[in-house]
């Protein structure tokens, strides 16, 4: 269980869905879409982020949330410049007088540009970002493939593409799973994950939404009350003991589920909300679950409304295989261990595309940067299986 408890702040999920001119449109994470300029290819997920390549450069762009911002104490432009630079590219440090001011569509924004070495190679990175109205940051980054030299035109096709980031009115999880979005309810946090921690709020009533993949082998439960019972243990289990007895059998969506309410505490939690109910329910099209932790602003407030949302929920039948690494898990460039290094995993969940047999007998998982061998991280097989073999 810990693989699945650490991952909601980690992953980026994207989906092509549509082509418009020169610019194929594809998801940042479930809430956003992006077009993407003629000449990118090869784009991969991956636990950063999403990658684009060009004959020069290699491009990433995300949107971070504010819940990643206060996970890494990194809240506002200035603050997740300065994590992004010194901490995650680890960089020496910010030089404040070569922040530039840009200006991205209606949003106003900073350009960094800076020297680093990696691997013992000299090269440029630039940087965009700017704030979005619900405190989303969308970030790109450009870094030459090759040569020292940023490409100028890759950089002036990440400003353009950064300004079409656009909010969707449809959430759309990993699995083609999707929820609309009625009239009234805000997406406030997508956290940029696969398994989602992914906040709605409405008059009053708020609701976390997380997705367990891979329901009942991964999440190790047979019912949807065994989840919500092991989630209220796992977070509120110090408000009040969990008595079975008050689970009530519920639908959701169309599938069964279990609700479970302890609103007569009245706790105001760290974010002024009163905690009143957790709820569990099973996709069985797509052989996940999900669990619901709802609150209100007041007591009284009903958790009913949250069903407005939920079940519009329609599930999708493509199974994707997660892979839940430890850090220090090498990916390689080729199912070998003799092949180059890519890079060592942290915490952190990789999505496989396709599957192999090494000469070493071992299955291994393409993760689209590289390769990684299966008996060194966790997964599920019945899903796994199922993916791509490369001949």
């Amino acid at each position: 269980m810990r693989y699945l408890i650490g991952l909601f702040l980690i992953l980026m999920i994207v989906m092509p869905v549509a082509a418009q001119g020169d610019a194929e449109t594809v998801r940042l994470s479930g809430a956003y879409t992006i077009e993407v300029p003629s000449g990118w290819f090869d784009g991969r997920p991956a636990g950063a982020g999403y990658y684009w390549k060009t004959d020069a450069s290699t491009i990433r762009i995300r949107t971070y949330s504010p819940i990643a911002q206060q996970h890494w104490d990194a809240v506002g432009i200035d603050n997740l410049l300065e994590y992004l630079v010194v901490d995650a590219y680890e960089a020496r440090s910010v030089d404040d007088d070569q922040i530039e001011t840009l200006q991205f569509g209606e949003y106003e924004g900073i350009a960094y540009t800076y020297e680093e070495v990696n691997e013992g190679r000299q090269y440029m990175r630039a940087i965009y970002m700017y704030p979005m109205v619900n405190d989303f940051i969308a970030v790109g980054s450009v870094i030459p493939n090759e040569s020292h030299d940023l490409n100028d035109g890759d950089v002036v096709d990440m400003k353009a593409a950064l300004e079409t980031i656009t909010l969707q009115d449809t959430f759309i999880f990993y699995e083609e799973t999707q929820l609309d979005i009625p009239e009234g309810w805000q997406i406030t946090d997508d956290s940029n994950t696969g398994f989602a921690l992914t906040s709605f709020r409405k008059e009053g009533v708020a609701f976390d939404l997380w997705l367990w993949p891979g329901y009942g082998a991964v999440a190790g439960f047979e019912r949807p009350a065994d989840l919500l019972a092991y989630m209220y243990d796992s977070n509120w289990g110090t408000i009040e003991s969990f008595s079975p007895s008050r689970i009530e059998t519920i639908r959701v969506a169309g599938f069964d589920g279990a609700l479970y309410r302890f609103a007569a505490q009245q706790t105001v939690n760290d974010q002024g909300m009163y905690d009143q109910g957790v709820l569990a329910f099973a996709l069985l099209g797509n052989h996940s679950a999900f669990t619901v932790h709802v609150m209100t602003d007041s007591p009284d407030e009903p958790i009913d409304a949250i069903y407005e949302v939920l079940d519009t929920m329609q599930p999708g039948n493509r199974l994707v295989c997660p892979l839940f690494a430890d850090p220090g898990i090498r990916i390689r460039e080729e199912p070998s261990t003799t092949s180059a290094l890519v890079r060592e995993t942290e915490d952190e969940t990789l999505i496989a595309v396709r599957q192999t047999t090494g000469s070493d007998g071992f299955t291994w998982f393409d993760v689209g940067e590289g390769w990684i061998r299966s008996d060194v991280i966790f997964y599920e097989n019945n899903t796994c299986e199922n993916i791509p073999v490369r001949r």
